[in-house]
């Protein structure tokens, strides 16, 4: 994802224009596995509290069945930017460098405040955070305190789960081996 713009994903024939149009300021993904299908839009930090985020609001939140937040990164050693403790990940920071904590309850309000049964997914890494994905890949070793970490946010935040972002132009077989073995390692602390 990164920070690109203007990303045009494939609609169902029930999206209308206007959602469309919203959804495409979400960075919008049509899944098609599944029943019913399901509508999902990337809301990047860097957005928040700016009339594109501000859009939002008036969209069709029925149709709207996940928002991942993005994005978190991580350094080599798995921590999250602003990680205290699993009972103070207040601080935690966004790749932005903005509160992650308060923009994930900002999203959260705004889903309430429509009604919505919109799940919120916090995303990790993304087309500007490879090298940071990569370091972690590359350090098996971290991976538990990199779950343990998200696990304790993702709780603390009441999201649902955890989005890996990783967007290598190449990478080797180990590191390729590596994040299945980190995303084993999330489902092993009971994050999907």
């Amino acid at each position: 994802m990164g920070r690109k713009t203007n990303h045009t994903a494939k609609k169902t024939s029930k999206t209308t224009t206007a959602q469309a149009s919203m959804l495409e300021a979400l960075e919008s993904r049509t899944m098609y596995s599944g029943t019913p299908l399901a509508e999902m839009g990337y809301l990047q930090d860097w957005k928040l509290g700016s009339t594109t985020a501000n859009s939002i609001s008036a969209a069709n939140w029925n149709n709207l069945t996940q928002i991942n937040y993005f994005s978190l990164t991580v350094d080599s050693n798995g921590n999250l930017p602003g990680y205290v403790s699993p009972s103070n990940t207040s601080g935690v920071t966004s790749a932005s460098g903005d509160n992650a904590t308060q923009q994930i309850a900002g999203i959260e309000s705004l889903i309430a405040s429509h009604n919505s049964s919109a799940k919120v997914y916090v995303s990790v890494g993304g087309e500007t955070e490879v090298a940071a994905m990569t370091g972690l890949i590359d350090h098996p070793s971290e991976y538990g305190s990199f779950a343990t970490e998200m696990k304790a946010f993702i709780a603390n935040t009441h999201t649902s789960g955890v989005d890996l972002d990783w967007e290598p132009t190449t990478a080797t077989k180990g590191e390729i081996d590596g994040f299945a073995t980190l995303i084993t390692t999330l489902q092993g602390q009971g994050l999907n």
